[in-house]
């Protein structure tokens, strides 16, 4: 699945196989046995080694997702809930879990969700949730969500992000834009350019640049193929673009990946 985000929280295990987690505009590896949740809104996807290197070991994963509704508005005040409020504020940054015993206990707790229904599933998810907030974990932290985070969930401003972010690959257009924030292109071109400075399509490119740059890191995909990839329909205009992003044409950034290695990040 490309790069996308949705209202849901997600937890996700990772059964078998290994590859790359992007989360926000951070990269890390993941393994069989990691166990990661994602804050609702959270642009994400994997990508498994088994499509990078060919690797015969292909990845396998539990998924669970679960809506926002799901929980009363004054979470945090609820001292028996405060530390599941903390969670999922948290998980706007992504979150990876380190303790396996925590994990396991998880676990078991998931596998007994096909068994129940109604509210039975709600008290578990909330026993499942009450098991991590006790576990060791760390942030995926990025700078995209150290700024979003401050916000409301429907802050207009993190609803572009978000739109250009799910839907980057595709053809933009400003007035599909306007009408997914409820404003018209006028005001949300102005919005946008006083709250960060930079225009919507410049945005668009740079986060557009940002897929190709991982692209170039963990696949064999030729410069053609990962501009069609990341939304670019002419190749010159992608290659330029590229080059006033990073101040590397396609090819020099994939041959100093092979040189120095770097955090996947530009």
């Amino acid at each position: 699945m490309p790069l996308h985000a949705h209202e849901e929280y997600e937890l996700i295990y990772f059964v078998s196989g290994n590859g790359k987690e992007y989360i926000g505009d951070m990269v890390l590896d993941y393994n069989s046995g990691d166990l990661t949740l994602i804050g609702r809104n959270v642009p994400h996807f994997h990508l498994c080694n088994s499509y990078i290197c060919n690797d015969k070991i292909r990845s396998s994963c539990r998924i669970l997702q679960f809506p926002i509704s799901l929980f009363p508005a004054n979470l945090s005040s609820t001292p028996e809930l405060s530390r599941i409020a903390f969670l999922l504020e948290d998980s706007l940054l992504g979150i990876r879990f380190d303790s396996k015993e925590k994990i396991n206990q998880v676990l078991e707790l998931l596998d007994c969700f096909e068994c129940v229904k109604g509210v039975e599933r709600v008290i578990l998810l909330y026993r499942v949730l009450e098991v991590l907030s006790e576990c060791p974990y760390r942030k995926i932290a990025s700078s995209l969500h150290n700024d979003l985070s401050a916000l409301c969930i429907n802050e207009p401003i993190e609803k572009i992000y978000a739109y250009l972010r799910t839907n980057f690959n595709k053809p933009i257009e400003l007035n599909k834009v306007a009408a997914y924030v409820g404003r018209t292109t006028t005001s949300v071109c102005r919005f946008f350019k006083k709250k960060t400075g930079k225009t919507i399509f410049s945005v668009l490119n740079e986060i557009r640049i940002e897929h190709a740059c991982r692209l170039l890191s963990v696949s064999d995909l030729s410069s053609g193929q990962i501009a069609y990839e990341c939304g670019f329909n002419n190749l010159s205009y992608f290659n330029r673009v590229f080059r006033m992003i990073t101040q590397h044409t396609p090819s020099e950034y994939r041959r100093n990946l092979t040189v120095k290695p770097e955090n996947k990040r530009f």
